[in-house]
């Protein structure tokens, strides 16, 4: 079974103040097959930078999805 995890960090200020938060997500349920929990961590990464992009439009934001057993 394959599991996934959604990890998101949001950056404010370039110069190295403590004002860029990270935020980690575990996936609901797990997969069958590694190809199940790719497709999905994809469609949640987009879901969540779509998201933060929209409520911090100035913001640069990372976000990561690997899948593992």
């Amino acid at each position: 079974m394959y599991e996934f995890i959604v990890a998101a960090c949001i950056m404010f200020n370039g110069g190295g103040d403590p004002v860029n938060p990270c935020f980690v997500d575990k996936a609901q349920g797990s997969f069958q097959t590694y190809d199940q929990c790719k497709y999905s961590a994809e469609r949640r990464k987009n879901e969540v930078y779509t998201a933060l992009q929209k409520k911090h439009p100035k913001a640069g934001i990372v976000v990561m999805a690997p899948c593992g057993k």
